[in-house]
């Protein structure tokens, strides 16, 4: 069976997602596929994947598709003057099978079908209006009346039941088709047009609603009046979705950019203070130094990462619900104030409860409209008073705390002061790096001390330890080889704080390179450490080497550890490289 879209982008501008048709023709065609005839709803796990045993596909999507989407909203639009695009499915004939998850013999027969949406006239309200009857008379009332057809619903989206879509749905209402959609003018003039028309589900109007709530509500009202089975929720767990650490991860930007900002109003400040009388601390005194900017300094300290963690957390996590995803997290977020675990696991939260809500929601026929200003609206709000209640943000700013207080902290017990810790520590962050420690530990770990807008002590390592050694090898290469990969290496070391890996052939292929590579860690970390307090000395990597610098509040400190990090990697590799050069020479020779 089969399925053919009829409609437009609408009257109003309150729908999200209106104004891109192909990605609303293939949200739908993609939920029709799920549809089934699965009568255990068992799963058989398989090397490749999830596979429901007993799934048999009924559906297969959308057969045709005629959709115009005008430059301005349908109420307001001159039909002679305004402009419109009529996008098709089905006219070109071009389907094309892809590959499933579910493996090489399974993908045979459930592979998806994908949709080809393609713009099949532009111009004139009224030329494309024409152009969607003659297409309409040809190719879709034929299909619908056809004795053999495989047609067996239709849904209108915002269409015009009285002159544009008359033909179509008045055949639809002659074969006792199932219609549903959305756009409250148009379906009540169709049920009044067009007598006996089938409206099944909880269709209604589009305000507010987005691709993926409508594509959802569409598929739930067939599927019912076809007596099949349909779960969409079932099937998004079958994806793979990314872990929390990888999220916090991808957070970094961020975590620097707050962190860049709260250390440069720190600086202005400080400067402000010390030069009162001056003219421009005169004019910035009000703007640094006020309520105001106290209370912007707090709030980038204490809720703009966390927001952020929830709201890439929640749309990490449930993407198909775009826009309304994001609100729900950005409100549930107001409870995680200074914790930026609690923002994780709060977008976590709301994309669990989300795709319960919404689908029980429509399944109880609750109009797309009100599904989504109940779950967009009141998840949010839900979500922040249970993390609230429960004092989660309480309890992970603890662990935090305690994190930070690790990290910062050099072990000593008698009669051993802590000396030789941080070259230790050094030596870890440079073996660690090689065998996957830097994202399941380090970066996390940093990430953690950076949650209040501050800067970290193991960036700074990571800055040391990692990066300057890095750019020493690749500098020490650079005068003896001509090769491009040095250069570029340490362009990028020294300039983004980045793409560490560039060093380790060199070290693999030379253990003197190695040996100058894990002291330079060694010392660097060590110098880190033994100044006190170690705050002074926090930084990060991640940004050119004069910002780096600039983020310590012990420039002279951490421009010693820089240096020595880097002469140290540089003398060991130039060394080698020399060394590797006599010899050469000499086994020529002889």
């Amino acid at each position: 069976m089969s399925v053919i879209i009829l409609g437009s982008s609408g009257g109003g501008a309150a729908t999200l997602g209106h104004t891109d048709p192909p990605h609303l023709l293939k949200t739908i065609h993609e939920q029709l596929g799920i549809i089934s005839s699965s009568q255990t709803g068992d799963e058989v796990s398989s090397s490749s994947g999830v596979q429901r045993e007993g799934f048999s596909r009924r559906c297969h999507g959308v057969l045709y598709a005629l959709f115009v989407a005008c430059e301005v909203p349908m109420d307001s639009a001159d039909p002679d003057t305004d402009s419109a695009t009529l996008w098709t499915v089905g006219l070109d004939r071009r389907f094309f099978d892809i590959k499933t998850s579910f493996g090489e013999q399974a993908s045979k027969k459930y592979a998806s079908r994908v949709l080809q949406v393609q713009p099949y006239f532009t111009g004139t309200l009224s030329q494309v209006n024409q152009k969607v009857k003659e297409v309409e008379e040809k190719v879709i009332v034929p299909e619908i009346v056809s004795q053999h057809s495989h047609v067996k619903g239709i849904i209108c989206i915002s269409c015009d039941p009285g002159v544009v879509n008359y033909a179509s749905l008045s055949a639809a209402s002659k074969m006792k088709l199932p219609v549903t959609g959305s756009g409250g003018t148009s379906l009540s003039a169709a049920i009044k047009i067009h007598k006996g028309l089938s409206l099944v589900g909880n269709a209604g109007g589009s305000v507010a609603t987005t691709t993926y709530t409508r594509a959802v509500s569409y598929c739930c009202a067939l599927s019912l009046a076809w007596k099949e089975s349909y779960n969409p929720f079932q099937y998004d767990s079958t994806r793979a979705k990314p872990k929390l650490k990888s999220i916090l991860e991808s957070c970094l930007p961020s975590f620097l950019a707050v962190c860049f900002t709260c250390r440069v109003l720190e600086v202005l400040e400080c400067w402000i203070r010390q030069n009162e009388n001056g003219v421009i601390s005169y004019f910035l005194r009000d703007i640094l130094l006020g309520e105001t900017s106290k209370r912007f300094v707090d709030q980038l300290r204490n809720q703009a990462l966390p927001t952020v963690c929830s709201v890439v957390a929640a749309i990490s996590l449930a993407s198909n619900h775009g826009p309304i995803v994001i609100m729900a997290s950005v409100v549930a977020s107001m409870s995680c104030w200074g914790s930026v675990l609690s923002g994780l696991l709060t977008g976590w939260f709301v994309s669990a409860v989300m795709d319960r809500c919404l689908f029980m929601c429509i399944k109880s026929g609750v109009p797309a409209t009100m599904t989504n200003i109940l779950v967009a609206g009141f998840v949010g709000p839900i979500v922040a008073l249970l993390v609230h209640s429960i004092g989660l943000v309480t309890i992970l700013s603890s662990v935090t705390t305690i994190i930070r207080l690790l990290v910062r902290t050099t072990p000593a017990w008698s009669p051993w002061d802590g000396t030789g810790y941080g070259f230790v520590l050094g030596c870890l962050f440079c073996y660690g790096s090689k065998i996957g420690w830097y994202h399941s530990i380090f970066l996390p770990i940093i990430l953690v001390e950076m949650e209040h807008g501050e800067t970290s002590l193991w960036g700074s390592v990571d800055q040391c330890a990692l990066v300057l050694v890095s750019a020493g090898v690749c500098a020490a290469n650079c005068t003896m080889t001509r090769d491009h990969l040095p250069r570029r290496g340490l362009k990028i070391n020294l300039c983004c704080g980045d793409f560490i890996e560039v060093a380790y052939p060199y070290m693999e292929d030379s253990i003197l390179v190695n040996l100058s590579a894990y002291l330079a860690s060694g010392v660097a970390t060590e110098i880190l450490y033994q100044t006190k307090p170690t705050i002074s000395v926090m930084t990060s990597a991640y940004f050119p080497l004069p910002l780096s610098i600039f983020l310590a509040e012990d420039n002279w400190r951490i421009s010693i550890a820089m240096l020595s990090a880097f002469f140290i990697a540089f003398l060991g590799t130039l060394t080698s490289r020399i060394l590797s050069t006599l010899i050469e020479k000499k086994t020529k020779t002889s």
